[in-house]
């Protein structure tokens, strides 16, 4: 499937107060927010041992979503001018048959990894990863509070997109913490209404909301560049949260906007 999805980071000295207010909100431009159970999930993520997926610029990843289990693929996108991107999801339930098919889009795009030993179907996810040759490359947290945008006016079952408050947590020898709402469109040609709500959150926050052309892969892995290099100072990290500063010495490593 194309996932289309904008994103914001927040970007305060007080990030759990902005990602607070943000979650107490019961409208959104033309839009109701509907309260959706919040979600625990665990990432990890995984490449060969010479980065061969980072080359393709592909993500391949293992979610724990609550109880549920999910292998992932991603490609990368470069977003439109209202910070709006569009790429390839492969999201499956966590299955032999569903690493079948994600083994086969990498050789189709000349990844060939070993092949799983027999009754592998009963060993944790991760320990299949590294029969297969991968490492680990980031593992992160993330406490997800979902709302449901549906239209002020009749039908109002019908979900246009979803918001998602993530607080994250990257773990690293420390754990660092970062705050960011996505907006991902839930039904075709929903792009004007992902414009919509990033307008009107950015007019209602100001620069505390600031739109971001980075995924959370990438973000973690600057993240760790720049803390081997010692830059990450007091100006930068506070009690584990990420400061303003960081994100402007973070965005300047990155670059040009991109999964990795």
């Amino acid at each position: 499937m194309i996932e289309i999805e904008a994103t914001l980071i927040i970007v305060s000295d007080n990030p759990d107060v902005v990602a607070r207010q943000i979650a107490d909100r019961t409208e959104l431009g033309n839009f109701q927010l509907q309260p959706q159970r919040t979600q625990e999930i665990h990432d990890l993520y995984f490449d060969t041992t010479d980065s061969a997926l980072k080359g393709k610029k592909l993500g391949l990843r293992l979610r724990k979503r609550d109880d549920a289990r999910q292998i992932t693929l991603k490609d990368d996108a470069l977003p439109n001018s209202h910070g709006i991107v569009e790429r390839l999801e492969i999201e499956l339930p966590w299955s032999e048959v569903a690493l079948a098919g994600i083994l086969k889009e990498l050789r189709n795009r000349q990844i060939v990894l070993a092949e799983p030993a027999l009754k592998w179907a009963n060993a944790e996810p991760s320990q299949v990863m590294q029969r297969l040759g991968l490492e680990l490359v980031q593992e992160r947290r993330c406490r997800r509070q979902v709302r449901h945008l549906v239209p002020r006016e009749e039908p109002k079952n019908t979900v246009l997109a979803e918001l998602a408050i993530d607080f994250v947590v990257y773990h690293f020898d420390l754990d660092i913490f970062h705050h960011e709402i996505e907006i991902e469109a839930m039904l075709p040609g929903q792009l004007l209404v992902l414009q919509n709500a990033v307008e009107n959150l950015r007019q209602d926050f100001g620069p505390v909301l600031r739109t971001w052309d980075h995924s959370k892969l990438a973000l973690g892995k600057a993240i760790e560049a720049l803390r081997r290099e010692g830059m990450f100072r007091d100006a930068f990290v506070s009690n584990g949260y990420l400061m303003p500063a960081a994100y402007g010495e973070i965005e300047k490593r990155l670059g040009s906007p991109s999964c990795f």
